[in-house]
């Protein structure tokens, strides 16, 4: 650090003109502020206007000048020679109230505030939580979506593009997916029994629906893309037809298909939310 009597004499003059002027402006800079707060606290407020307009103030100017003086008003004048004005603008709030009353008895500079303030700022900073992979959040009115985070840019690519191939609400398409068994490997096959069998041409059968309704309503989303922005009127109507089927097919489809509260899937940098 260079000290004064390291500079030239030319410079330990400018050195000296400007420290001394820099305390002048701090000391006018908390003048300043006292005043503001002092008439604020003391005024009418119709007067207060007046003297707001009178200075071509608004009160987003006036009341940070007011603000400071609040937090200093205590505070000898020589204990915040020292200081710069933003310095002592920055000074003024809550969380470095330890720091005001450590000047209310002992002069400090702006590098010691500075690192004091720094400190402070640090020791507040909260420790970010790492998302989880699997996170249910509940909206405000009461519907719960979740969140699936898979940091893997190839896997969410992969699933957006046959989200968007299979033209279905997402929630039907998850279900769709979920639905499908993994195969088995190094398993002996065995004839299942006829109760077994039964059971499972049962399952097999609204299964097979389902399947046949979703493939309708992606021919219907085929037709309503391609017809969107026709102005033949017989085009037009084919559009009218297939909205009011794929409607149709939609409800008959959610009356066969679980209930599920909408989903919002994350991938990498892709987040995906039905909004059917």
């Amino acid at each position: 650090m260079t000290r004064l009597a390291d500079l030239d004499p030319i410079d330990q003059d400018i050195f000296s003109d400007l420290q001394q002027q820099v305390q002048q402006m701090t000391r006018a800079f908390i003048q300043m502020c006292l005043s503001a707060y002092l008439a604020k606290q003391t005024c009418k407020r119709s007067e207060w206007k007046a003297i707001e307009e009178s200075l071509e103030w608004t009160a987003i100017t006036a009341t940070p000048y007011a603000k400071v003086g609040e937090f200093i008003v205590e505070i000898e004048l020589n204990n915040l020679d020292l200081l710069d004005c933003n310095t002592i603008k920055a000074l003024c709030c809550d969380r470095f109230k330890p720091i005001l009353e450590r000047l209310k008895s002992e002069r400090l500079t702006v590098a010691e505030v500075r690192q004091e303030m720094a400190a402070i700022n640090k020791s507040m900073k909260k420790e970010k939580r790492p998302q989880g992979i699997l996170e249910w959040k509940r909206a405000k009115t009461g519907e719960r979506s979740l969140i699936i985070c898979v940091n893997d840019a190839e896997a969410g690519a992969e699933f957006e593009g046959r989200f968007k191939s299979s033209c279905l609400p997402l929630p039907w398409f998850l279900r769709r997916l979920l639905r499908q068994q993994p195969v088995q490997q190094d398993v002996t096959w065995q004839p299942a029994s006829s109760e077994s069998a039964t059971q499972m041409l049962e399952e097999l059968a609204p299964a097979e629906e389902i399947a046949e309704i979703e493939e309708k309503i992606r021919a219907c989303y085929r037709t309503i893309t391609e017809y969107a922005t026709s102005t033949d009127p017989a085009e037009k109507m084919i559009l009218s037809l297939a909205k009011e089927h794929k409607v149709r097919l939609q409800e008959l489809l959610q009356s066969n298909s679980m209930s599920a509260s909408p989903t919002l899937v994350s991938f990498g940098h892709g987040r995906f939310k039905d909004s059917t």
